[in-house]
């Protein structure tokens, strides 16, 4: 029993040295680039802004070729590109795809426009209908157009300086005003 005792004890100080993530980063040698410009940019517009960040991917040694989608989803929107990066293998490159993803964070952040927004694993960013699936998500509700955006950007700056998250963004566009038209059902039956 007291040679159980004297493992168990001497185990502790293992404990520094052992990871502590419930998921441990995987090295699964990709990474995507999501991009999106401004409202109202063309599909032509977009395109030639995303080729800049091709280039600047594909520059990487460690980076084996580059994919490009603009507009895909189910929303279509041509103002929003993903640039999806397969790397060479692990044992090929002195870079975790972390580092890499970390690096390109960095030079890709400097982009004004279109703005640079993520490079993450392809399970950390699953995209599904009506934004995305990564993670938490915040929803300020209120009537203000510019409470929306000074709540929204005021939770980003905030939650921005937390270590360790990285990558935050949010759904809501500014300069794409939504309004709802609701018809007098009557009045317009006897308009004809």
């Amino acid at each position: 029993m007291a040679s159980g005792v004297s493992l168990l004890v001497l185990s502790l100080f293992l404990v520094p040295f052992i990871g502590s993530e419930f998921i441990p980063q995987a090295d699964e040698s990709q990474f995507n680039v999501i991009v999106r410009a401004d409202p109202g940019w063309s599909l032509d517009a977009t395109d030639q802004a995303v080729r800049d960040v091709e280039a600047r991917v594909r520059s990487h040694p460690a980076v084996r070729y580059v994919f490009t989608t603009i507009g895909g989803g189910t929303q279509e929107k041509v103002n929003q590109a993903v640039v999806f990066a397969m790397l060479v293998d692990p044992g090929d490159r002195g870079q975790t795809q972390q580092e890499i993803m970390n690096q390109m964070r960095g030079e890709l952040g400097t982009y004004a426009t279109p703005a640079f927004r993520r490079a993450g694993g392809p399970h950390e960013q699953r995209r599904f209908p009506g934004g995305s699936a990564s993670g938490q998500r915040s929803g300020p509700k209120t009537a203000s157009i510019e409470k929306l955006r000074t709540v929204t950007q005021s939770l980003l700056d905030g939650l921005a300086k937390t270590p360790g998250i990285v990558d935050l963004d949010t759904t809501f566009e500014s300069g794409k005003p939504q309004v709802s038209i609701l018809i007098d059902r009557e009045r317009a039956a006897i308009s004809g």
